[in-house]
């Protein structure tokens, strides 16, 4: 059983500088300057560039030459671009410009600032209770303006949550988003979608699926892991990880993160019950207990 992931490192990560001039001018679009590489995944590559007449940065996601044939990595281009210029989120990246259907294909997305969740949580970090309630709050309002514009986001990670310098969450990588009209079966368990880590049990068998409790269920695994430092299931491979997520409890929380509240830590269990209808049935539900408990724990934000 395979579980992919639309890319592995995001701009804003470290990685070392490479200068204009080893990519086909065709793939950057008329009016910008190549400035320098950032991020590169397993299908495509991260150019920060500056728009001439303005000097506004920009992200340039294109693909690396031996994709730009790849049907299914092209798709995943344009349902990013659909997908990004259709939502006005704060919480959202947002997508300005595409050249998904030239030679070389492209995105243009807003440039940010800052690191990604996983960069942050690098080294089995915890987070303080704050800081993961106020991550965890700005990540479901962004998937919840998604819901409203019709769409789940399909891949929820820390790799896929950036922090932007100025304190603003957003959620980025749409690749694998889609609109809520379309029928959710999961007919094919041999290959899904998504990241086996942070993936809800209910997808690992043939039926419907209610893509935003499966959200949901990745947000609470996310949860946990700025909570405690570690995910509640390891295990050396991806199959492994999946039969956890399907049968097995996951470790208590509270025992590796007494200043949790109850109440969080109540909420926790709720997203990673392996019934979907034992989650939040809405967005706004979850928004409100996440907004109570950002209250209530906002002295902790900047504790150690």
């Amino acid at each position: 059983m395979a579980a992919t992931s639309s890319d592995e490192r995001r701009h804003g990560d470290a990685v070392t500088p490479q200068m204009f001039g080893d990519r086909p001018g065709e793939t950057l679009p008329a009016g910008f300057d190549r400035i320098e590489k950032t991020a590169q995944g397993s299908f495509s590559e991260i150019w920060k560039v500056r728009e001439s007449s303005t000097g506004y940065f920009f992200a340039l996601k294109c693909l690396l030459g031996d994709w730009n044939d790849d049907v299914a990595a092209t798709q995943l281009l344009r349902n990013e671009a659909w997908i990004g210029q259709s939502v006005d989120s704060r919480h959202v990246v947002r997508v300005e410009q595409s050249g998904a259907g030239c030679e070389g294909p492209w995105n243009l997305l807003e440039w940010l600032d800052g690191e990604t969740l996983e960069r942050r949580l690098r080294g089995n970090r915890r987070l303080s209770v704050g800081e993961a309630v106020w991550i965890a709050r700005q990540c479901a309002q962004g998937l919840c303006d998604l819901a409203e514009a019709g769409f789940s986001h399909g891949d929820v990670k820390p790799a896929n949550v950036f922090l932007t310098g100025d304190g603003n969450v957003k959620v980025i990588d749409l690749g694998f988003a889609r609109s809520l009209q379309e029928p959710h079966i999961t007919e094919n368990t041999q290959y899904l979608t998504g990241t086996a880590a942070y993936m809800a049990p209910e997808t690992l068998t043939r039926g419907n699926v209610n893509p935003l409790t499966r959200d949901m269920y990745s947000l609470g695994i996310m949860l946990f892991r700025m909570l405690s430092g570690r995910l509640p299931f390891e295990t050396a491979n991806s199959d492994s990880v999946l039969r956890l997520h399907r049968s097995a409890r996951p470790p208590q929380l509270e025992s590796r993160c007494r200043a949790a509240p109850s109440e969080l830590i109540r909420l926790v269990e709720q997203l990673l019950a392996k019934q979907p209808i034992r989650r939040p049935q809405s967005y706004q539900t979850l928004l409100r207990t996440l907004l109570r408990l950002e209250l209530a724990t906002l002295p902790l934000r900047f504790a150690a």
